[in-house]
């Protein structure tokens, strides 16, 4: 990927996130970038060069940063197929241009009502992901209400730490890394510490996250936590690739999803084929029965483990007496290896 005459700022957000080659004017770009996207930025370089540079060699892919698409340059594109962004659009236009070349999994755990073992679930898979599949794991609370800050004994960052950061789309590595606990090998930045600041996060904010941390791992989960009335989890679960439905077969369950999922997810553009379910105390016969009382996909199912949560919030990893469970451990490594072999196939997972 080329930059021809960007502003520093926007080359200092380009560059965190993306390998790329700084060329000072367009007919300083070598002929071997025929294959890449060539980046020019109107601030420097005005149409009359475009066009006179396009007009001789056609066949580069331009993208051309503009402050503002009006009629004109809209049509000036559209004549010389020149692609169009505004500045402020510029890394999410280029990481939704190549989903097939970096096709990063991002895993949302949604738990139907709450004190279902979302967080523990998620975490394990977290884990599991890291430790038995090598892999880049990157967690995210976005859970306002409830985000199973007991699973971690000692932790000094939270969402709200970084906020500030996301308003101004001014995130870096360091800061987004420094700022996540790290827990089993897995970088995970806590939820909100503050419920009443529930709303004050915008979409724009959240979705900016969740693309800045999958710039940087190969995998990254978010806990949406019970309550979807957010942009955290509404947005969070809008971007996974993989959506995953924590339930028991209760008839509350049941018609707590069914509403959910007519005045929330449907309207998102969810479709009940999107979902996969997680049955916590549910196996065989019952998980089935579930699955397709509720019209989803059965993935995996956690029996129930009377008396480990009570146990598992005093000890000092909170995952272990879980994770010693053999039925909670396959049922974990099944989740594992369906993503893993999802994400090494040539399927094409397309983002919410």
């Amino acid at each position: 990927m080329y930059a021809i005459g960007f502003r520093q700022d926007l080359l200092n957000e380009l560059t965190q996130q993306f390998h790329v080659k700084v060329v000072h004017t367009l007919s300083a770009l070598p002929t071997s970038a025929i294959d890449e996207r060539v980046l020019v930025d109107s601030n420097s370089v005005d149409q009359t060069e475009v066009y006179e540079y396009k007009s001789a060699r056609p066949e580069f892919k331009i993208t051309y940063i503009v402050d503002e698409i009006t009629h004109t340059i809209a049509s000036f594109a559209a004549a010389h197929n020149i692609h169009l962004v505004t500045p402020s659009k510029l890394i999410s236009y280029l990481q939704e241009e190549s989903p097939n070349e970096n096709p990063k999994p991002v895993l949302a755990f949604w738990g139907v009502q709450p004190r279902l073992g979302t967080t523990v679930i998620a975490l394990s898979v977290a884990r599991s992901l890291a430790s038995e599949h090598n892999q880049s794991v990157g967690m995210l609370g976005l859970n306002a209400y409830n985000p199973g800050h007991w699973m971690l004994k000692d932790h000094n960052h939270h969402l709200d730490n970084i906020h500030s950061f996301l308003q101004m789309k001014k995130l870096n590595r360091d800061l987004l890394l420094n700022s996540m606990e790290y827990p089993h090998k897995v970088r995970y930045l806590l939820g909100e510490r503050n419920q009443t600041r529930a709303l004050e996060y915008q979409v724009e904010e959240i979705s900016y996250l969740i693309d800045f941390a999958r710039s940087i791992f190969d995998v990254v989960l978010l806990d949406v936590g019970s309550i979807l009335n957010t942009p955290l989890a509404l947005q969070g679960l809008s971007f996974a690739t993989h959506r995953y439905v924590v339930a028991n077969d209760s008839i509350v369950t049941q018609q707590v999803f069914e509403s959910q999922y007519d005045y929330v997810l449907r309207p998102l553009g969810i479709d009940k084929t999107d979902l996969m379910l997680i049955g916590n105390q549910l196996r065989g016969k019952s998980m089935q029965t579930f699955a397709k009382s509720i019209e989803i996909t059965p993935i995996a199912s956690i029996p129930d483990l009377p008396g480990i949560s009570l146990f598992a919030e005093s000890n000092a990893d909170g995952l272990k007496p879980f994770w010693d469970e053999k039925p909670f451990k396959r049922a974990i490594d099944s989740i594992c290896s369906a993503v893993m072999a999802v994400n090494s196939s040539n399927l094409s997972v397309v983002k919410g």
